[in-house]
């Protein structure tokens, strides 16, 4: 399992459910999407990493959870809070690489 720390968690868990599953259904039936991404949220919340094994629908959820993710309204809480979070997405990168995990939305 890969590790995150609770700054990564509150950046990818940041995404609203409902956003991931209106953005993945043209391509996945509604439900396995909406299962997958509650199973998924449980998951690194519960345990503070990513889950081995994980299929496509995983990684393009945990994809759209950054690309499409509301992360960078962090520069609105100031300079601060916004340069941890930009080190958390970069960190979150990283083990995104390991994972097998791409970032479809150019970050870095």
């Amino acid at each position: 399992m890969i590790k995150l720390t609770k700054l990564e968690i509150e950046t990818i868990t940041d995404r609203p459910e409902d956003c991931i599953v209106e953005h993945l259904e043209p391509y996945y039936p509604k439900q396995n999407v909406e299962d997958a991404v509650i199973d998924l949220y449980h998951f690194i919340n519960k345990n503070k990493a990513l889950p081995d094994n994980l299929s496509e629908l995983d990684k393009d959820i945990l994809d759209n959870c950054i690309s499409c993710g509301t992360w960078d309204r962090a520069e609105d809480e100031g300079q601060p809070f916004w340069g941890q979070v930009k080190r958390a997405v970069r960190s979150i990168y990283r083990k995104y690489e390991k994972a097998g995990i791409n970032i479809s939305y150019g970050l870095i």
